[in-house]
């Protein structure tokens, strides 16, 4: 909250001091070119005051713009006081002159949505109309109503000095006070290094001196020379750099003008006509040198991005986790990043300038496939793995991208990541897939898999065997789940210990196991035996006075040629349920 409220009166005061910095450079202006341009009845000729108010209305939030124009008018009317007759209109004048200024403000904001006048083509264009005609000539329709009613003037001469003068003093003049306002000048002088800031003076030092070489003798016309220094102006520091030249010219050229200097006084014309002439001599110089300033600033903020990128793409490939190489159509590498010694065992460096191989010739053939599905506008998956020749215990995983020019294939791009642990998982993962968490035993889903494998191979005489713990509710009904769990390991090892090289045993229920056996019937009905004995010769579980003698049943079953799976599985199920019903602990072999 104390934050919000120390926030808030900084903003209001900002907006005061911008208040009366533009009351106070508004009554300047207007009264320097009232006096100078005016002969107190007429309207100025040239009339820069307005883009004071303008420049502080585009910088600053619109509920500050009250205040910013209420300061406009109060400059206004005291420099008509100051330099005209007393009159009751004057204080309309202000009045005209900040609503022109509001209507300019408002419409550049519809039109420019907030973007800086000279940002390219559009916002200046934009620009243009909303200060150089729209808002001027709604200002010298009023304007000249209220002149003819104060003064007498004629409308048709008093319309056009109001418009000409408003409209060329918002276009010279705002941009750069724009720029002024918000520090962009400082700021960019400022980053500059010390042989850059020696530079800039100099050019603009340049500047000042050519120009007021052109306006202070009238004998050669050299107004042309000042297009050209404004285009080096251009084209070494874009458009801010053109506002403040211009800026010099008018300010050199309209002093050495009133004084009857230069090329301009030297016309045969009225006074007012010269100046008339001068202003329209900026504007042109605006319209020849702006574009140029304007396409170079843009294409020096797009190159600064460009290289802000690259550098950023860079940083980022080169703390990247993946190795990235690029390849020319013929699979040449033409740049390497990322770790690739790592992966591949040599430096990005020795990479450059091999060929695909190097990264492996599945890449080679994926690239080519992607090429030839390409022309026939067919997008194949770009993504392969393969364990490096240097690096034998890694696995990686590249993805192609195609790069594409003028409709052809330029190139391609791989994305090298290590993928070992993911694929180690995969295996660990599909590992517990069929396994048992309590004994360690495969699961059903591994039992199935073996007996189709088993099927499938038809590799002599086998035997299943269904085993079964006898009353092991009770024992967990007795003793608890986790003695329970204690008996059923202990019992899975004795099972597991007594079984032959390459039987298979499962747990499939809660107390229910399977061996799949590779021999006739009866040797299989031996070896359950066996596990029926030693499973009850010893207690599966002794702890203090508790010993617990825990017993199995088991039924088995033989596959013969035409039996499915399923079918072994029933018989030997069906077996085991007899063998429970007529007395447990023992084998019972299906007919």
């Amino acid at each position: 909250m104390v934050a919000k409220v120390r926030e808030q009166k900084e903003d209001w005061q900002h907006c005061v001091d911008s208040a009366l910095i533009g009351a106070l450079a508004y009554a300047l202006l207007a009264w320097t070119t009232i006096y100078v341009t005016s002969d107190q009845h007429a309207h100025a000729t040239m009339w820069p005051a307005d883009a004071v108010i303008l420049a502080l209305l585009l910088k600053h939030p619109k509920r500050d713009w009250p205040y910013l124009l209420l300061a406009g008018w109060c400059g206004n009317l005291v420099a008509n006081v100051l330099t005209r007759e007393w009159t009751p209109g004057l204080f309309l004048y202000g009045g005209i002159n900040m609503g022109q200024t509001w209507l300019a403000a408002w419409l550049l904001l519809q039109v420019n949505k907030g973007e800086n006048p000279l940002a390219n083509a559009r916002t200046v264009l934009g620009f243009v109309a909303c200060t150089g005609l729209a808002a001027p000539l709604v200002g010298a329709g009023a304007g000249t109503l209220v002149t003819f009613l104060n003064y007498g003037e004629a409308l048709g001469s008093s319309f056009l000095r109001w418009f000409v003068s408003n409209s060329l003093g918002y276009i010279v003049v705002t941009p750069f006070l724009m720029a002024l306002f918000d520090g962009s000048y400082y700021r960019g002088f400022q980053s500059r290094s010390p042989l850059e800031k020696a530079k800039v003076l100099g050019l603009v030092g340049s500047h000042s001196l050519l120009t007021a070489f052109v306006f202070t003798q009238g004998s050669i016309p050299l107004l042309f020379l000042l297009t050209s220094s404004l285009l080096v102006l251009a084209f070494r520091h874009g458009n801010s750099s053109v506002m403040a030249g211009v800026i010099i010219i008018a300010i050199i050229g309209a002093v050495t003008t009133i004084k009857g200097l230069g090329p301009v006084a030297a016309m045969p014309y009225s006074k007012g006509a010269q100046e008339f002439y001068f202003q329209f001599y900026l504007v042109l110089l605006l319209a020849t040198v702006l574009p140029v300033a304007t396409i170079v600033s843009s294409s020096k903020s797009v190159l600064q991005d460009l290289a802000e990128r690259e550098e950023a793409l860079r940083l980022m490939m080169t703390h990247s986790p993946d190795g990235i190489l690029g390849f020319d159509e013929d699979g040449v590498c033409k740049w390497a990043e990322g770790p690739l010694r790592k992966y591949l065992g040599l430096e990005p460096g020795q990479i450059i300038g091999r060929s695909l191989d190097t990264v492996s010739p599945l890449a080679q053939d994926l690239v080519q496939e992607m090429r030839r599905a390409a022309r026939k506008d067919i997008v194949l998956p770009g993504t392969f793995e393969f364990t490096p020749m240097m690096r034998p215990e890694l696995v990686l995983e590249g993805s192609i991208g195609l790069l594409k020019r003028n409709g052809g294939i330029a190139g391609a791009v791989i994305n090298l990541r290590d993928v070992t642990v993911r694929k180690d998982n995969e295996v660990t993962l599909a590992s517990k897939a069929f396994k048992d968490d309590l004994t360690g035993l495969p699961n059903r889903q591994g039992l199935r898999a073996e007996l189709e494998a088993l099927a499938q191979s038809a590799s002599g005489p086998a035997a299943l065997a269904i085993v079964d713990v006898d009353c092991f509710k009770a024992i967990n009904d007795s003793h608890g789940h986790c003695v329970g769990d204690i008996v059923l390991r202990e019992i899975a090892q004795r099972m597991r210990t007594s079984m032959r090289e390459g039987d298979f045993i499962a747990r499939i229920g809660g107390d229910e196991f399977a061996i799949l056996l590779h021999c006739d019937l009866e040797t299989a009905r031996h070896a359950c035996l066996r596990i029926v004995e030693s499973v009850r010769q010893t207690p599966a579980f002794s702890q203090d006075t508790v010993h617990i003698l825990a017993t199995v049943s088991c039924g088995v079953a033989e596959f013969r040629a035409s039996d499915l799976p399923d079918q072994v599985f029933h018989a030997a199920d069906v077996a085991l349920y007899d063998m429970k019903r007529f007395g447990r602990n023992g084998v019972r072999a299906a007919a």
